[in-house]
């Protein structure tokens, strides 16, 4: 494996078994993942020659000492790194259906995505053409080493279409609000049948 030349942020979740060192390029040192977890952070941080230091923020110390990004400089990160690794915890996959937001932040900059299998990932990001997941370590270091240059902008591209489509905070208030009519609606054709259970029982 080539000699790393930054240090990988991100979490592993659980039992997930895709974290891995990697080697990114001299101009785009950074492979965007999540740096949340005190246990993650000495995990990849083992991998990783200087790691007594740690990567720059100005976001609120936590309790390990290490910072995270406000949400406001989220946008510059992602779009600085070549690839956003998204390792999903363990109450999450077992949930389903329970994606990061950082799936949509980094899909939205046009930062392409590699990801672990959970259920219900391929009804946001189609695994053939706008995500990339992975089981293994050595199946992430060979999208990061080995995909052509056009192909990773090509899933890029698709990805952020797909999140502008349908993964905006407009569509899920919209979605929210369509699921409360409906509700509302629901309760309200109810209503009438319950009143006449209780004449009847009375």
């Amino acid at each position: 494996m080539p000699r790393p030349i930054g240090r990988c942020r991100h979490r592993r979740g659980g039992t997930s078994a895709i974290s891995a060192p990697i080697a990114p390029t001299a101009s785009r040192p950074w492979t965007a993942c999540c740096w949340s977890r005190p246990a993650a952070r000495r995990r990849c941080a083992s991998w990783w020659p200087g790691r007594n230091t740690r990567p720059k923020s100005t976001g609120p110390p936590m309790s390990s000492g290490w910072s995270m990004s406000p949400p406001a400089d989220h946008p510059a990160f992602y779009a600085a790194s070549r690839y956003t690794l998204n390792v999903t915890r363990a109450d999450m996959i077992r949930a389903g259906y329970s994606p990061s937001v950082r799936l949509f932040e980094a899909a939205a900059c046009g930062t392409p995505l590699i990801s672990d299998r959970w259920e219900g990932i391929g009804t946001l990001f189609d695994p053939r053409r706008e995500i990339t997941l992975a089981e293994t370590p050595e199946q992430v270091l060979a999208a990061l080493r080995d995909r052509p240059e056009a192909a990773r902008r090509s899933q890029a591209s698709a990805a952020r279409e797909r999140v502008l489509a349908e993964h905006t905070a407009a569509h899920r208030a919209a979605e929210l609000e369509a699921h409360l009519i409906e509700a509302r609606e629901r309760k309200t054709q109810l209503q009438p049948a319950a009143a006449v259970r209780r004449l009847v029982g009375s």
